[in-house]
């Protein structure tokens, strides 16, 4: 049996041999002066101290993942459903023909959820969560996410994975028979609950117009 694996400091260096995951730095701060986003105690450019509390708040890491892919159907009009958290008490985050998947990793495995990074033909790239009996493979360690509180300091939409290449987060409405789109916006001062951080963008838990969800924000606008 995996062993269940918390993202804490005490556990990082086991973490990152069990998963991929790496500990870059020791935390970042929003320099609220300049308005941009540091990692040293001291503001480079005004000379601002790093916020009391803010040292090593959470987490920046690397994630490796292992390829899988969904299970085929022998109907190709079935669809796997995916989610925007580790169990189907969350929000649906779109249902995916397997043969349409053109790549997958999964990253890490939270109880029988699976959180995949994959590439769809109709929408482009985006990090869902599966149950673990969709994927071919779901041979990734389980962990348990620690999470920070925090809040945004502006008004900004999530992304579906760390970057601008990643699909925007849209919520679908029905209205007279016709489906429409409008961005998911968190708006500025929305409480968020930060797991950790990667390649710029923090991986977090917050309400939203579908709900609770987990998406990904710029880590310069949360603190």
């Amino acid at each position: 049996m995996k062993k269940l694996i918390s993202l804490t400091i005490a556990l990082m260096c086991l973490l990152t041999v069990m998963t991929g995951f790496a500990h870059a730095d020791g935390g970042s701060w929003y320099c609220s002066t300049c308005g941009t986003y540091r990692n040293t105690d001291f503001c480079p450019d005004c000379g601002a101290r790093r916020p009391a509390g803010q040292s090593g708040a959470w987490m920046t890491l690397t994630m490796s993942g292992v390829g899988t892919s969904l299970r085929p159907f022998n109907d190709e009009s079935r669809r796997h459903q995916s989610y925007f958290g580790p169990n189907s008490n969350y929000p649906g985050a779109g249902a995916y023909k397997p043969y349409k998947v053109t790549s997958a990793t999964a990253l890490f495995r939270e109880g029988d959820f699976v959180l995949v990074d994959m590439s769809y033909q109709t929408v482009g790239r985006r990090c869902v969560y599966f149950k673990a009996s969709s994927l071919t493979s779901a041979s990734v360690d389980q962990v348990t996410l620690s999470g920070t509180a925090a809040v945004t300091t502006s008004s900004v939409q999530p992304k579906f994975g760390p970057g601008y290449e990643y699909d925007s987060v849209e919520k679908k409405n029905q209205k007279n028979g016709k489906t429409t789109t409008e961005a998911v916006t968190v708006g500025k001062g929305t409480r968020v609950n930060v797991f950790f951080e990667m390649n710029g963008w923090v991986f977090a838990e917050f309400g939203s117009s579908l709900g609770t969800i987990r998406a990904w924000l710029p880590a310069n606008t949360v603190q």
